[in-house]
Order: structure tokens, then sequence, then C-alpha cells
């Protein structure tokens, strides 16, 4: 059985239908209103409600076991503890601008998000998975003279829990956590698939993006 996974966890099953060619009013936005005029595959839904204008990620059973799936429990707080501060400040050697509680995962992992300081044009912010007293840290580093858009178009070169949204969390076979989510910005939104163990986070290459721009 194919199935997808949208935000927060919503569940669906689908069935595939067909190629689409789509048309020539089509305006290049992946957006619902347009979705009868893009081209692409179609795949009907045949257990549970698909919402629009959401990302769906398509998997089968045998990938992501319904049992390793874990509730995510969305924060974004400022986070005052001093000590996971300082510890992120030594590992990158640069200064702490803010840091946040993104989510929780299942009670197991915690996700968080560090954003240091610029550095002359070097911009950086990280993701960092933490289980237990273990930090996996990925980096998201940008060089640019340009602060009006630094990661994305028209970011002033910021960053905060609000830009992201989760679509689901998962155990690995490998000790582990799978994390699907998406990092908005002012033209579009883009997935990440990120898989970290006690030691290491990394985005793996299944990757997509929507461009939603008025």
């Amino acid at each position: 059985m194919t199935q997808a996974i949208g935000e927060q966890g919503n569940l669906i099953s689908v069935v595939y239908e067909g190629w689409q060619e789509g048309d020539d009013t089509n305006n290049g936005r992946d957006t619902s209103p347009n979705f009868s005029h893009l081209p692409g595959h179609i795949y009907a839904v045949t257990e549970g409600s698909a919402q629009p204008n959401t990302t769906y990620y398509l998997f089968q059973r045998k990938q992501i076991p319904l049992d390793s799936l874990l509730p995510i429990t969305t924060d974004g707080q400022v986070v005052t503890d001093s000590d996971l501060g300082e510890q992120i400040e030594n590992e990158k050697g640069r200064t702490l601008q803010q840091l946040w509680r993104l989510a929780d995962l299942g009670g197991e992992a915690k996700l968080y998000l560090a954003l240091f300081r610029p550095d002359g044009p070097d911009y950086l912010f990280c993701m960092i998975l933490r289980q237990g007293e273990s930090l996996a840290v990925l980096d998201f580093p940008a060089t640019t003279k340009d602060a009006y858009s630094v990661w994305r178009v028209d970011d002033l070169g910021e960053i905060a829990p609000h830009h992201f949204t989760y679509l689901f969390a998962a155990r690995t076979s490998e000790p582990g956590v799978l994390v699907g989510m998406e990092w908005h910005g002012a033209e579009g939104m883009n997935s990440l698939l990120l898989h970290g163990t006690e030691d290491r986070l990394t985005q793996l290459e299944t990757r997509y993006g929507r461009y939603t721009s008025p």
C-alpha cells in the first residue's frame, strides 16, 4: 500500500492514477488553485483527507513502518540553558545570537535551532538534534555581501522557529531518527529530510521545493 504523510503527521493512503500533461494556463505556482494546470504524476486519495497546499511524502510501509512514527510536539521557545549555549559556541567557535528549542520528537529526541552572529560576510545557523546528552549538528553556512537575501530570497539574514513546519519523525532501523520538515521562505518552501544519530546529523539527498510566490 502506498501512503503519504503530511504536516504534523497527517497520514493518508493513495493510489497512482497516471500522468497529467498540464496546459498553457499554468502560472508556474505549485499551489492548489493551479493544480489542474500543472504537469505531473497524479495520485488519488483512498483513505483519509489531503490538505490543500501541503507537501506530502510518499512511502511504502516497509520503508517507514507505522509503529516507527513519533509524535511531534512543536515548541519554538528561546533556550536559556547557558551550558547548552556555551557547548554549541565552543564547538563552532562563533557567538550565538539566539538558540531555540524547535520540537520534541516522541520524547526520544529534541530538535534545536541555533543562529550565530554574522562574521563579516559569513553567516551560519545550525540544526541540532539532542538525544540524551549527545548532540548532533548540521550546519547551514552562507557567505554573501547581500544581507537582504542570505539563505533565501528576501530573508534579511533572519531565521526563526516559525520558518519551519514538520511533516513527520520516525525511528530508523539504524539507531537514529528521521525527520521530514519544510523551510518556508518569501517565494515558497523547501523540504528537508534529516537523519540523525547520536553524533551525526545529515541532510539526505531527497529534496523538494514548491514555488508559491503570489
